[in-house]
């Protein structure tokens, strides 16, 4: 669905998976066109052109079901994938996969990008891990929580924000890797 964004009125349903939809993202890939994205446990990723509700690409994700989408910062509309337990990048502007990232042991179910180009992604492993984004290397995991890791959020004094089924929410210096009090 989507909804006009001043008035909140109901524009359209955007119809096209076949199972869940499990997440969801804006893109921005320099056409000046608005997009969409979404994953489903249909094990595809769509791109959606907002004004029309067409489906402008479909990717198969053969097996893996998909718990997390990002843009990452800049405007070649590169996407951060999360695939069972890596991190795919995929280009919509030349519909190829250009690099994966893997150290999770277990699913991943978030990622956030950051404004410097890096990303932070977490899962059914309980870590963290803070990625590098253009060599490939993991920067620091984040230890503390005892389940899985939910969600990731960067707020307003630039520090992560995780939340868990460890019925906890934790607050994290991204320098240092350390828990905030």
């Amino acid at each position: 669905m989507s909804w006009h964004p001043k008035s909140a009125e109901y524009l359209k349903t955007l119809v096209s998976h076949t199972d869940d939809v499990l997440a969801m993202t804006t893109l921005n890939d320099g056409s000046g066109s608005q997009k969409l994205v979404t994953s489903s446990k249909d094990r595809t990723v769509r791109i959606w052109d907002i004004e029309t509700g067409d489906v402008m690409n479909t990717i198969p994700m053969y097996n893996q079901k998909i718990f997390s989408l990002v843009q990452l910062p800049g405007k070649n509309g590169l996407l951060a994938i999360s695939s069972g337990n890596m991190i795919k990048f995929y280009n919509p502007v030349n519909s190829q996969f250009e690099k994966a990232l893997q150290g999770h042991s277990k699913t991943i179910y978030t990622m956030c990008s950051l404004p410097n180009g890096n990303i932070v992604s977490a899962g059914e492993d309980r870590y963290i891990k803070l990625w590098n984004v253009k060599t490939g290397n993991m920067i620091r995991s984040f230890i503390g929580h005892e389940d899985f890791v939910r969600c990731l959020k960067l707020n307003s004094q630039n520090k992560l924000v995780s939340a868990s089924d460890d019925k906890t929410v934790r607050v994290w210096d991204l320098k240092t890797g350390e828990e905030i009090d």
